[in-house]
């Protein structure tokens, strides 16, 4: 079997990747193809603004790593350098999405990816990483047989949610008069998503 190496991805290679991008999405119960449109141009955002942060001197706020076997890109990890709140460490690095193509289980590429957060958090000054997690009892062993505990400490509501319960209105946008770009996406969310019956996965399975 091919050995599997794992290196940062670059802007130019992007948009080969958006097959392996669109297919995390894909196994998340429920996603919507608006999500998958748009997915290359929001990691490429995302990796420019975090290279003009090191060319700047600062530190590295964002990164995409990319497990390969034979050449052929078999996983991800996508990862985000966070600021915290007062009463937490300074900063922390978020994995929020990684993914392993079913073909390529078994390979070590999962636990590969999880180890090069540990440079990504030296590089960006973080002092743990935290992983968004599912339900998934064979997601959460795999994390767990690669260091990771569990935290149960914060809760979640989407601002639509919370804008409901609260009985406050969308706000418009100041320097246009018209919604903002969030409250528009969300409504279009609101529009494409389709009607199931169960919850969908928040993370990509290993």
């Amino acid at each position: 079997m091919p050995q599997v190496s794992i290196a940062p991805a670059t802007t130019h290679e992007l948009p080969a990747l958006k097959n392996l991008l669109d297919a995390a999405l894909g196994v998340q119960g429920g996603f919507l193809q608006s999500q998958a449109d748009d997915i290359v141009e929001r990691v490429l955002l995302r990796i420019t603004q975090s290279e003009e942060n090191v060319s700047a001197g600062l530190r590295p706020t964002y990164r995409l790593m990319v497990a390969y076997q034979g050449g052929e890109p078999i996983g991800f990890a996508s990862m985000s350098a966070l600021d915290n709140g007062l009463m937490g460490p300074p900063r922390t690095v978020l994995i929020d999405a990684i993914h392993v193509l079913a073909s390529a289980r078994k390979s070590g590429a999962g636990s590969a990816l999880l180890r090069s957060a540990v440079d990504f958090a030296d590089a960006a000054g973080a002092q743990d990483i935290t992983l968004v997690v599912s339900s998934n009892r064979e997601d959460n062993r795999f994390f767990a047989r690669n260091g990771f505990g569990p935290v149960t400490s914060r809760r979640i509501a989407s601002v639509e949610v919370l804008r409901r319960f609260w009985g406050l209105e969308a706000k418009l946008d100041p320097a246009t008069g018209q919604l903002t770009d969030a409250e528009r996406q969300r409504r279009r969310r609101i529009l494409l998503k389709p009607r199931v019956g169960r919850r969908p996965s928040r993370t990509p399975t290993v």
